[in-house]
């Protein structure tokens, strides 16, 4: 299938629509479980309640389910992508990296596919602006799918832009492919599958009937896949620095990401990737907060008769305190569960922090290999083990070792991350060097502002970002 132009509806329509069928099971198989916890509730009361009361009661807590459940698939559906992107994993498709080879030298280079941005215009193929999406820094550059005629092959001079020139014989309407196959399914629309013509047209079977635009329904054919303590109570988080500093904005890991291909990566783009994951840790660590957040603010307290003010006190530092201890360890034991599944199953990372490839000889079939990365010394192994380890960073052209104090390596970019601290990130020294070193690889120079050491904070300058992302950053719950 790789063979296809990575613009091509057939290259990613098995996987799109094995996904679509996944995300149809997992929406039916939550909503059934949640519905099925709910039921098992019970609503006591002490005495009797009114109809209206009672129907009043009934609402809100369908309500509170309802909410809990979408927050809950909202903020799980899109972490999986950014594990994906983040990690750096690679697509058997090519659609977002693919692998030149060089047989006279035996090495090969790996390349970031990257998408024109806007709609394929027949009469104009060409994108006058040059604006492209690079599946380097995000996984849900898209385009029109189309059909085309003949395959992948790299642009001038290895340029990854894939181009719609030669033009498709026929565009799919409503049909995307991007980076990713689960990306680009959830950013196009129905409107195909509505239509006998166009299923035609792609080769669907007859048996096959399309859907039946006269079924009522909230969504219209062009929607895209993808989706009461507040009263005396109020929660504002506030989270430490960094997930508001320099350290986790695009310009800076753009910046030491360079302009240059991924041939010699060496650890300045790894480090940026690290960057890169811290960012979206803080990101996701807000909207966990704020998931639960509106969560816990849909729940009432409820009483038939008057309380103390101490026995209300009682009542809220109760919920707080829970809702304190429950919301980070739902974060750590997701976030856990998910890396931990893509480590055990031995996924090649584009850094080859883990696997690396490698050619064979004649006695092999000169078929390219993958062997685990020696980068711990002779007793550790990331193919082994899910214990983490760490090395120093290798950041210069010469593969010299340069000190930047706390930021280290690791069998996965997510690994790297957790076991470094934010030691460099309040030296205005290490900074400097750090961008002295990045800035012989791009035409501009971006210098990050260190962070502020007399900011009060519960986490010393060498406390493990792993430990900052486990209590999801959080220097102040801010509960009044």
């Amino acid at each position: 299938m790789s063979r296809f132009h990575p613009l091509d509806f057939r290259l990613m329509a098995m996987s799109q629509f094995q996904i679509l069928t996944l995300l149809c099971q997992t929406a039916a198989w939550t909503i059934s479980s949640d519905l099925n916890q709910f039921l098992t509730q019970q609503l006591a009361t002490s005495q009797a309640l009114s109809r209206e009361v009672f129907e009043a009661q009934v609402v809100a807590l369908v309500e509170q389910m309802q909410t809990t459940t979408v927050a809950n698939v909202k903020y799980t559906d899109p972490l999986v992508s950014l594990v994906i992107l983040n990690s750096g994993i690679m697509s058997a498709l090519n659609t977002n990296t693919y692998v030149i080879d060089n047989p006279l030298v035996s090495s090969y280079r790996i390349l970031h596919g990257s998408y024109p941005v806007g709609n394929y215009i027949i009469s104009n193929a060409s994108n006058l602006n040059n604006i492209y999406c690079s599946c380097a820094y995000q996984s849900n550059c898209t385009f029109q799918a189309g059909y085309y005629n003949y395959s992948i092959r790299p642009g001038i001079n290895d340029n990854p832009v894939y181009q719609p020139s030669p033009p498709p014989m026929f565009i799919v309407p409503g049909m995307l492919v991007g980076c990713l196959p689960r990306d680009a399914m959830l950013l196009s629309t129905l409107e195909c599958f509505y239509n006998r013509s166009c299923l035609d047209l792609i080769g669907i079977s007859q048996a096959i009937i399309p859907l039946n635009a006269t079924v009522p329904s909230r969504f219209r054919v062009n929607t895209t896949a993808s989706i009461q303590h507040d009263v005396f109570l109020s929660i504002s988080p506030r989270l430490h620095q960094v997930c508001s500093s320099d350290f986790v904005v695009e310009q800076w890991w753009g910046y030491l990401w360079g302009l240059d291909a991924v041939i010699n990566f060496r650890d300045l783009k790894l480090l940026s990737i690290q960057f890169r994951i811290l960012a979206s840790l803080c990101s996701l660590a807000q909207q966990s907060i704020d998931n639960d957040k509106s969560a816990f603010f849909t729940n009432k307290l409820v009483t038939l008769e008057l309380i103390s003010f101490s026995s209300f006190q009682a009542q809220i530092d109760s919920l707080t305190a829970t809702f304190i201890a429950q919301t980070p360890d739902k974060f750590r034991r997701t976030q856990s569960f998910i890396y931990e599944t893509f480590r055990a199953n031995q996924l090649l990372v584009v850094p080859e922090t883990n696997w690396q490839l490698a050619f064979t000889t004649a006695a092999d079939n000169y078929v390219v290999a993958t062997v685990p990365r020696n980068s711990f010394g002779n007793n550790y192994s990331c193919i082994t083990s899910l214990d983490s380890f760490s090395r120093p960073l290798y950041i210069d052209g010469n593969y010299n070792t340069t000190v930047l104090p706390g930021v280290v390596a690791s069998c996965l970019p997510i690994d790297g991350i957790r076991l470094s601290t934010l030691e460099c990130f309040f030296d205005s020294n290490c900074i400097l060097n750090l961008t002295s070193i990045a800035s012989t690889r791009t035409t501009t120079i971006w210098i990050a502002k260190p962070l502020n050491a007399s900011i009060p904070s519960n986490y010393s300058s060498n406390t493990l970002i792993g430990n900052l992302v486990d209590s999801l950053f959080v220097e102040d719950w801010g509960i009044k």
